[in-house]
């Protein structure tokens, strides 16, 4: 497949840039002995699931969990979230806004190994840096602070009540 030009590739003869582009792409896919989904750049999916992304995987996990995981569907949300990428909240100095609203964000408690609900009530030392102890979920929050027991950790830590059906 030599071009006869002086680089090292063919120019896309064959059409592999299509699926280059599609490797780029986030896909979800369920991990089946661990009951959640995870996406193709962290774990790669089985060659039907990457030859086949449209029909074989979905662009969400939330999707991916209804698919793959509907009787585990709660535990397969948590769980997954913990791989979707960060939503944190946005740096605040709490002393110039009179007190941060950190109630819909998780930190870790230690001593428990579980993360909580509600920032509000964390220390003052996790509260006066978000970026590193807040996240949007439990699973977020165990899967930084700790690594080794997240399934454990998730299960330990209460759910999050979504009123907006996201």
């Amino acid at each position: 497949d030599d071009d006869d030009d002086d680089d090292d590739d063919d120019d896309d003869i064959d059409g592999d840039e299509e699926d280059d582009k599609k490797e780029k792409e986030t896909w979800w896919h369920p991990i089946w002995s661990q009951g959640h989904c995870v996406t193709n750049h962290d774990t790669p999916p089985p060659a039907y699931m990457k030859n086949d992304p449209e029909s074989q995987m979905d662009k969400t996990f939330k999707a991916c969990c209804e698919r793959f995981q509907p009787s585990e569907l709660d535990e397969c949300l948590e769980l997954s979230s913990a791989n979707a990428p960060p939503t944190r909240p946005p740096i605040v100095n709490s002393r110039e806004i009179g007190g941060a609203k950190f109630d819909a964000y998780y930190y870790p408690e230690y001593t428990k190994e579980k993360c909580n609900l509600n920032g509000n009530n964390a220390p003052n030392s996790m509260q006066r840096d978000p970026m590193t102890y807040f996240f949007a979920s439990a699973g977020e929050c165990c899967r930084e602070h700790f690594p080794l027991e997240v399934k454990d950790c998730v299960r330990a830590s209460p759910k999050h009540v979504d009123n907006n059906n996201g």
